[in-house]
């Protein structure tokens, strides 16, 4: 992809989604545990909607409006978050061991025998 202009607002993929140029849509930026944004190749936080002359197009970004992706429920999520935090919770108390949480192949497991697919259909 091209280097943007420092004006550049945004850019149109091979699959014509438009897509914000900022830190966030970068190649180069690493995100922290904390969620603060990092430039590998400068080695330096972003300031949230920055862009520098070296921005590119994320990769997972390049492909988006292929159409070969899948969108989870807000409900299998929220559900999924739900446990989660029981989780946490039962570990805070010592009643379950870090080890013991279920897997995400449980959680989708379960879901699905309760309510169905996870994923949307459109």
């Amino acid at each position: 992809m091209k280097q943007v202009e420092k004006n550049k607002k945004s850019v149109k993929n091979g699959f014509g989604i438009k897509v914000k140029c900022c830190c966030a849509s970068c190649q180069y930026k690493d995100i922290e545990p904390d969620g603060t944004r990092v430039c590998k190749l400068m080695e330096m936080i972003m300031p949230s909607g920055s862009i520098c002359k070296k921005w590119e197009l994320e990769d997972h970004l390049k492909d988006a409006g292929k159409g070969w992706g899948r969108i989870k429920k807000k409900e299998y999520l929220a559900f999924v978050l739900s446990v989660r935090e029981e989780e946490n919770r039962m570990i805070d108390e010592g009643l379950l061991l870090e080890s013991e949480r279920a897997s995400a192949m449980k959680l989708r497991l379960e879901y699905r025998q309760n309510y169905g697919s996870e994923y949307e259909v459109f």
